[in-house]
């Protein structure tokens, strides 16, 4: 087992890779109306949207039912041509207020009404799992013929938070961008050949989920790849059974470990557990002075630093509306507000470089010194004791 020569070959074959991707950014084959936007990652007013609009039989694409009778397709649902023309789409719909229990209320990403059969879709490109959302849609559809997506770039599993006691593959169905939705939009792009400029953007957007998925390689680089990787399987195996352990490896030594010591200089305390602070599923950490009842923290899903978000937690529950310091989402818990993480939401093998070369770090010590000037500098609204 020659790991040297294996990550030499793979190393050679990236390389080829980048050069190729250089060479397009010249020719201006990488303009993307969706990169220029700054909406690539925006969960409702592009991803939702736009694959809304495609199923849509009414929709401007002008392609009819065909591409939702492709989608209907891959999921292997048992709807005819007619059942299709009679479908309405509508985008963000409102059940109702969330009950007091959560398990009924809030607004389903994608809604699809055919005839008395509900189709819903739960979109989640990097926010969080709600309490009990799964739940509460299951609730809302589960009165008629109906199906339940939870459709992710890479389609894990929703949170237990989430679908509670709901089971997998029975109660709800598990998606992928990188899989069920990339095989549907190139479905479509042979249907939309006599419509240059729904091709057009079509290809735009796969180039958008080629890139959030990881898989931007060209197909013949991938094929040499693969070939490289089948001539080492041992190797191969070794590297896909250490992923997990490799990303807290690289979290562990290339986050956690400086951000410690560049707090513990300042003379700040160190926070981690691994059911942070009574935040139930979610760990993370924080750091506090002596003195201080609150903290400046970030929490993650427990399992793969993933979804990350931050804010300035505080069991007093102090804080009212002109004390918000992140945007306008407040609980009990982070009376300030709290926001996602706007960049590297996930901590995982995609951004390993940018790990290792100290950007992660950068950013995460950015989030905590931007949020320690705002509390220090206003007393009277930030109490610490």
């Amino acid at each position: 087992m020659n790991y040297e020569q294996f990550f030499g070959r793979i190393n050679y074959l990236l390389s080829i890779a980048k050069e190729k991707e250089r060479q397009a950014l010249i020719r201006g084959e990488n303009y993307n109306v969706f990169d220029i936007i700054g909406l690539t990652t925006n969960e409702v007013k592009l991803h939702s949207s736009f694959i809304a609009d495609l199923l849509n039989p009414n929709g401007l694409h002008g392609l009819g039912i065909k591409p939702l009778r492709h989608f209907s397709d891959i999921l292997r649902l048992q709807l005819t041509d007619e059942d299709l023309l009679s479908a309405e789409v509508i985008k963000e719909y409102h059940i109702s207020n969330i009950s007091d229990d959560y398990t009924f209320g809030g607004d389903i990403d994608i809604l699809i009404k055919i005839k008395d059969y509900f189709l819903a879709i739960e979109n989640k490109i990097n926010a969080i799992d709600q309490p009990k959302q799964l739940l509460r849609y299951k609730n809302f559809i589960k009165r008629n013929p109906h199906t339940l997506l939870y459709l992710t770039l890479d389609g894990h599993e929703p949170s237990e938070d989430s679908s509670c006691d709901l089971k997998p593959k029975t109660d709800y169905q598990c998606i992928s961008y990188g899989v069920e939705i990339q095989k549907w939009l190139q479905e479509i792009l042979v249907l939309s050949i006599n419509r240059p400029l729904v091709r057009e953007t079509i290809q735009q957007y796969l180039k958008v989920i080629r890139k959030l998925t990881h898989q931007d390689m060209e197909e013949i680089d991938r094929t040499e790849l693969f070939k490289a990787m089948d001539k080492n399987p041992d190797v191969v195996r070794e590297i896909t059974n250490s992923q997990w352990y490799y990303r807290k490896h690289l979290v562990e030594n290339y986050i956690i470990k400086p951000l410690k010591e560049y707090f513990k200089g300042k003379g700040f305390e160190w926070y981690q557990d691994d059911n942070f602070k009574d935040q139930a599923k979610e760990s993370g950490f924080g750091i506090f002075l002596p003195e201080w009842v609150k903290m400046i923290c970030i929490e993650f899903d427990k399992y793969d630093y993933s979804s990350g978000f931050y804010g300035v937690w505080d069991p007093k529950k102090r804080g009212s509306e002109v004390s918000l310091l992140l945007g306008n989402k407040k609980t009990d818990s982070w009376p300030y507000g709290w926001k996602y993480l706007s960049k590297y939401s996930s901590w995982n093998i995609s951004v390993a470089e940018d790990i290792i070369s100290g950007k992660v770090y950068n950013y995460v010590i950015e989030i905590f010194e931007n949020l320690y000037k705002q509390i220090s500098e206003k007393p009277e609204l930030y109490p610490m004791n």
